[in-house]
This record gives C-alpha cells, sequence and structure tokens, in this order.
C-alpha cells in the first residue's frame, strides 16, 4: 500500500466514523469536528505524497500519531460509560491511524534506503 492510499483509506474513515459520532451526540459536542477536520486535512495532503516528499511524508506521520494518541481519552471516556458504540467508533478511528502511521513509516524506511543505495 502507498502512504496515499493509506492516507486516503485513513481520511475517509475519520470522515465517516467522524461523522457518525457527531450525529450519535445530536451535534452537540463539538469534539466531534476533530476526526472530521482531520480526514479532509489528510486528504488535501494525500495529493502532496505521491511524489514521495519526505517533508509531507513526516509531518503526516506526526499528524497521524498525535492523533492516534489524542484519541486514547476519549476511548477511557468511553470506556467507563460504558458507551460501546463510542468505543468502536473511537476503535475504528485509532486503528486506521495506526494503520496508516505503519505504512508511513514503512515507506519512509524504503525512500531512506533507496537514496542510500
Amino acid at each position: 500500500m502507498s502512504s496515499q492510499q493509506a492516507a486516503i483509506l485513513n481520511s475517509i474513515v475519520l470522515l465517516l466514523v467522524g461523522f457518525w459520532g457527531y450525529a450519535a451526540n445530536d451535534f452537540a459536542v463539538h469534539t466531534a469536528i476533530v476526526p472530521i477536520g482531520s480526514g479532509i486535512l489528510f486528504l488535501i495532503l494525500s495529493q502532496f505524497l505521491k511524489y514521495q516528499n519526505k517533508l509531507f511524508l513526516l509531518f503526516m506521520m506526526a499528524v497521524t500519531l498525535i492523533l492516534s494518541i489524542a484519541f486514547v481519552v476519549p476511548f477511557q471516556r468511553n470506556l467507563e460509560q460504558g458507551d460501546y458504540l463510542g468505543m468502536l467508533r473511537l476503535g475504528l478511528e485509532i486503528a486506521a491511524c495506526i494503520l496508516a502511521f505503519i505504512v508511513y513509516l514503512r515507506n519512509l524506511i524504503q525512500l531512506y534506503k533507496a537514496k542510500t543505495s
């Protein structure tokens, strides 16, 4: 999987699941906009990844890692409240971010190996 495909997949998951979470909270919880905004950002920046630019790849890795860590606190809150659908939504978002991060890291390592060879 290429970095661009991972970014597009991650953005689609964040957009769909983020909107699902926003709608499930009756459009009242404004922190549910974070995955939607991040999905839009990833979708826009995915166009720059087709050029195998290391700077954009590092930026996407950093934002993805920060975002996946930021989803842990709401996940714990949903766990304490027994909100299983909320845990499912956040679990999907965390899994998509971790998958994208692994693909970015793998592609970054390949870029550095190709440069040294």
